[in-house]
């Protein structure tokens, strides 16, 4: 028997809506607009929800619902939506991609036994159906990597994704897959202090990409620039470290110097290609602030957060840029100020643990207890909430 029309009619007036609320609302948002936006959310998170309870079962509804409601930390709501979908989907690759957030959604709640037990359960029942590199991604994700390593199950992460990354035959769809987890790897072999197969990992990420100076490539190779810089330090070659940064900054410019030309092209694509190039230096220059950190350079790593925030507006660089300010400066009302704009926007996954966030950050260690900076985290976590009532 087929779907009632009058359902699936009124599914798609549902979906059109809150595509349309979301998208005027995230628009508003890239322009600076940061206040009264959570009534829109909630609209537009209603629109989605029915639009998916009428039959439109579709990826159309799903991620952009998925993503509003972990950015406003309903997380819940997130894992019964992509349980369902897993179930109701007969497409493998988004039931494959259900499960993957499913997994991510748990890792972000610091769920960690649960993560672990379904990103198993998901790679043994929905990864045969999808390709080797496709798997790969899965093991590529961090913040996911991070709760096999805090369940002290790290070993079997390694069991279970090393076969998978050697089986891979490099090719144009598998390239970015193989960079990526090369990059989690790195990580992995620092704190287990193999740094020279670290090395090996970031020299890999760099061979892949050589010749490719797309969006993606740049970001990549950057952050492998980065990585080796990092374990250069660890192995006290301040030399290599020095080289490295040089190389960091020479990419930076090249990116800049691509995002220019694509512009310069003054079509839709040109201009489309240019906004990936900027979204990557904003997460290259947030990369880089964050390598200067751990370097024991936290003044340099000013000027990068406010190149990354020239590039592109982003809660998460205005939360550790307001953090850095105290901690080197001291400047107490230009902490307020970004923290504020920091807590004003739902577009980050942060904003639903805000005051744990604000206090595992020792850069505002000063003021873990001031009462104006608290007012300001708690009421960032409060605002929100309402966009998950249905």
């Amino acid at each position: 028997m087929g779907a009632n029309p009058s359902n699936t009619i009124a599914a798609q007036v549902q979906k059109d809506l809150g595509l349309a609320v979301l998208r005027d609302t995230y628009a508003a948002l890239d322009q600076g607009e940061l206040q009264g936006h959570e009534e829109c959310l909630r609209e537009a998170a209603n629109h989605l929800s029915e639009a998916y309870c009428m039959g439109a079962k579709e990826p159309a509804v799903v991620w952009p619902l998925k993503q509003l409601w972990t950015d406003t930390g309903h997380m819940d709501r997130v894992i019964e939506l992509l349980k369902d979908y897993i179930e109701v989907s007969d497409d493998p690759e988004q039931r494959f991609l259900a499960g993957h957030y499913v997994v991510d959604t748990y890792a972000l709640m610091e769920a960690d036994e649960l993560a672990v037990e379904h990103h198993r359960r998901y790679m043994a029942e929905l990864g045969p159906a999808v390709p080797a590199w496709r798997r790969l991604w899965s093991f590529a994700d961090s913040t996911m990597m991070n709760c096999w390593k805090r369940s002290r199950q790290i070993d079997d992460w390694l069991l279970l994704s090393l076969p998978l990354y050697e089986s891979v035959q490099i090719n144009d769809e598998s390239r970015l897959a193989v960079a990526y987890y090369l990059r989690t790897l790195i990580g992995i072999r620092k704190d287990q202090g193999r740094l020279h197969e670290g090395v090996s990992c970031a020299e890999r990420i760099l061979d892949l990409h050589r010749s490719d100076d797309s969006p993606d490539a740049l970001l990549l190779k950057g952050e492998a620039l980065c990585a080796l810089g990092s374990l250069y330090r660890e192995m006290g070659d301040i030399e290599q470290q020095e080289h490295t940064m040089s190389e960091v900054l020479k990419l930076l410019e090249q990116m800049e110097v691509a995002r220019k030309q694509t512009v310069e092209c003054g079509n839709t694509e040109g201009h489309k290609l240019a906004g990936l190039y900027q979204r990557n230096a904003a997460n290259f220059c947030h990369s880089i602030a964050f390598n200067l950190i751990w370097s024991g350079r936290p003044e340099e790593s000013i000027a990068f957060f406010e190149r990354a925030l020239s590039y592109r507006e982003s809660a998460i660089t205005r939360f550790f840029y307001a953090g850095i300010l105290m901690e080197v400066r001291g400047d107490r009302e230009a902490a307020l100020a970004n923290l504020r704009k920091a807590a004003s926007d739902p577009r980050s996954s942060l904003v639903h643990r805000f005051e744990e966030a604000f206090l595992e950050n020792s850069s505002f260690a000063s003021v873990h207890n001031d009462p104006e900076f608290l007012t300001v985290v708690r009421q960032g976590a409060a605002r929100y909430r309402t966009v998950g009532d249905l």
